[in-house]
């Protein structure tokens, strides 16, 4: 056990109040206390641990201990873990949720007192109450969700980050940088677009292709976002790209990204593109065993609330397989 000068002054207090107490077996009350505070990381907690029971066991009051010196991180746990019995058991124990030395002690406690073996004859009263405890720790343990509210803003995790090119009316290539963009059919993907060098060359061209921003071209592929193509015809060019014609549509594959969706203009209503997927291309070295492998692709998402790039992270899971075990 930590021993400091407010420890000591606990455990004075502590044998003061239980020196004439015994638990269940007979065996001198003040051993249970001692038994938590040994397991405390801390002054604080420890300093707890051998007071939680004071208040409630005996003619110490809170009051005592604030003029005894013991300063507000001990007051206020030991007052929550003073069980008024005018409150609910559990209700009680749900209440110290949100203290952690409370919570921290009171767990000591309950594991303390389920332990049977310190009974030597077991009664079904015995294994009621620990029971009781059983449901105690759980409502300790249980981890709680505290939301906290953002209003209205477009976040979603992942977002992509999609690299829309396109031709304009002199076949001079194009890109841009786009994260409002997901697949809304089999054949079908969705953006939103303001107005922009892209949408004229959508205009003229009703073609485009969409290729996987990657870890390799991180700088170039936001470049493409924070430049305007109205105000630098050549950025394409400036971020290091290379074009090559889609066989499919009248628009440009980048040569640095390897993976692109190669689609046509269905509409662009209200600043939502939608498209028609006429294929998916993707470099060699990215497909492994037939398929995409998004381990060697290495696409990166966007983070909006950190206006952050961040690479995809492990395998956990098989789709359509992995939920079947809960049916």
């Amino acid at each position: 056990m930590l021993y400091t000068e407010l420890t000591k002054k606990a455990l004075k207090i502590c044998f003061d109040a239980h020196k004439d107490q015994v638990d269940k077996c007979g065996i001198p009350y003040v051993t249970h206390p001692l038994h938590l505070a040994e397991q405390m990381p801390d002054e604080i907690t420890t300093v707890v641990a051998l007071l939680h029971d004071v208040v409630e066991d005996s003619d110490y009051t809170l009051e005592d201990l604030k003029a005894a010196g013991f300063p507000p991180e001990v007051t206020d746990a030991v007052a929550l873990l003073t069980h008024d019995e005018s409150v609910p058991y559990l209700e009680y124990v749900a209440a110290l949720k949100d203290n952690p030395v409370a919570k921290r002690v009171k767990l000591a406690d309950l594991n303390h007192n389920c332990d049977l073996s310190r009974i030597e004859q077991i009664s079904e009263r015995d294994l009621q109450r620990v029971q009781k405890y059983r449901k105690a720790i759980k409502i300790l343990e249980e981890k709680t969700m505290s939301r906290v509210n953002f209003g209205a803003k477009p976040i979603m995790f992942p977002q992509p980050v999609l690299i829309i090119a396109t031709y304009d009316e002199n076949g001079v290539p194009n890109a841009m940088n786009a994260a409002w963009g997901i697949t809304t059919d089999f054949k079908e993907i969705t953006i939103s677009l303001g107005e922009h060098k892209t949408t004229d060359n959508l205009a003229v061209r009703k073609a485009f292709t969409v290729s996987m921003a990657t870890e390799n071209y991180v700088a170039a592929c936001d470049y493409v976002g924070i430049e305007s193509g109205r105000k630098v015809p050549d950025k394409f060019e400036r971020a290091g790209f290379h074009a090559t014609k889609s066989e499919f549509v009248d628009a440009p594959l980048i040569d640095e990204l390897p993976m692109a969706l190669e689609c046509r203009v269905k509409s662009f209503e209200d600043g939502i593109l939608i498209g028609e997927i006429v294929n998916v291309s993707a470099d060699e070295s990215v497909i492994t065993d037939g398929r995409i492998d998004p381990k060697k692709l290495k696409p990166i998402t966007f983070d909006p609330c950190n206006n952050a790039y961040l690479a995809l992270g492990a395998k956990v899971g098989n789709a359509f397989r992995d939920g079947a075990q809960l049916k």
